[in-house]
């Protein structure tokens, strides 16, 4: 079970190779599983799935406290682009706190390309 949040962090904290535009991915496949796990019918996991979700939502719950290159980063890859990011807020943030944070993140772009 923790091979993934093992394969996770390396993925992420590779230093031979760019790992920006993969980022939010990583952290929307990691919610994914920390979900996974709350949902779970073994004690132990559920348990373990609840705190690591606490530790998830002090670090990432909070869209205004995380740094916007992340979001930028995932938009300007052409693979992702402005879809992935506002899809990957609603089903994190939920419909109405996502969309305006997916707001919030595209008028900062805008503006720093105005720039």
């Amino acid at each position: 079970m923790l091979w993934f949040f093992y394969d996770t962090t390396i993925r992420v904290s590779g230093s031979l190779y760019v790992t920006s535009n993969t980022f939010w991915t990583e952290i929307n496949d990691l919610l994914s599983a920390i979900l996974e796990w709350t949902r779970s019918d073994d004690s132990n996991v559920k348990g373990m799935g609840t705190k690591m979700k606490t530790k998830f939502d002090k670090y990432w719950g909070n869209v205004d406290r995380m740094n916007k290159i992340i979001f930028f980063a995932v938009v300007l890859d052409p693979r992702e682009k402005f879809m992935t990011m506002e899809v990957s807020f609603c089903d994190i943030y939920g419909e109405n706190e996502g969309t305006e944070l997916f707001e919030r993140v595209k008028m900062s772009l805008y503006d720093i390309f105005k720039e």
